[in-house]
């Protein structure tokens, strides 16, 4: 996943992580709870108490990671099961 950073050197991930990554993954795509939902293949409560602090399950996770092509990493929402992958710089 390629990240972009603002001027401010604050990257596009650490954007979406100070704010809940599910809604705003969302919210970006114009999609409902119960949109995003049906697309994960879980309830609209589900999606409802992950954009207020509970994580998704491990196989939610993943699946959300591959519904959302990468854009919310499975890493991102459940940091407890997943280190962020560590990235190279260009020398």
């Amino acid at each position: 996943m390629e990240t972009f950073s603002f001027t401010s050197g604050v990257s596009v991930v650490d954007t979406i992580h100070m704010e809940n990554p599910i809604r705003a993954y969302r919210n970006n795509q114009g999609l409902t709870q119960s949109q995003l939902a049906e697309l994960v293949g879980v309830k609209k409560a589900a999606v409802s108490k992950w954009e207020v602090g509970n994580g998704p399950s491990a196989a939610a996770a993943i699946r959300l990671e591959q519904v959302s092509d990468g854009a919310v990493p499975r890493w991102l929402v459940r940091p407890d099961l997943w280190e962020r992958p560590q990235t190279t710089e260009a020398a």
